[in-house]
């Protein structure tokens, strides 16, 4: 017969267990956040609070975005909600570079497809993300961002529908 101590150290241990099996997930699902945020040349990591200061845009340029992009139209479409943008509780923003053209465009159809994407009550930036990088057989085996970078008629149409049948 067990004693109570026995079952105590029991008990504990199951906890210590499930501490570390908790860590353990949160650890794999942080690398994988990361991971998915290194995609395609990564993000840039901006502060909202720089973001929305419409008085200091040539700095918001100039030290967010490391002239990696003609910014103007860039912090345009964040600014305008046209982009992707995955929201951290700090304040963080982090946004895809693999959206915008090199001359800081969004992609042609992206505006269009995040308006439908963003009808789902479960809409978060990072649904955008996971949604533009899986390949999908209807696009032939090609991912939502390589369709749209090709900036095809046919093409744009066909995400157009993909996005449409997440909401059904």
């Amino acid at each position: 017969m067990e004693s109570k101590s026995d079952d105590q150290t029991r008990a504990n241990d199951e906890n210590a267990v499930s501490s570390r099996n908790r860590n353990r997930a949160a650890g794999i699902k942080d690398r994988n956040y990361q991971a998915l945020l290194d995609l395609e040349g990564g993000c840039f990591k901006l502060d909202e609070k720089s973001v929305s200061d419409k008085e200091n845009d040539e700095s918001v340029i100039t030290n967010l975005f490391d002239g990696f992009y003609e910014a103007v139209g860039l912090l345009e479409a964040i600014r305008e909600g046209q982009a992707i943008i995955v929201r951290e509780p700090e304040g963080i923003l982090y946004v895809p570079r693999w959206q915008f053209t090199g001359e800081g465009n969004v992609l042609p159809g992206l505006v269009q497809v995040l308006g439908v994407l963003k009808k789902l009550p479960y809409y978060t930036g990072l649904t955008a993300m996971i949604f533009m990088l899986n390949r999908r057989s209807f696009l032939g085996g090609r991912r939502p961002i390589d369709a749209l970078r090709e900036n095809k008629p046919k093409d744009i149409k066909r995400v157009m529908d993909l996005a449409q049948d997440e909401l059904h």
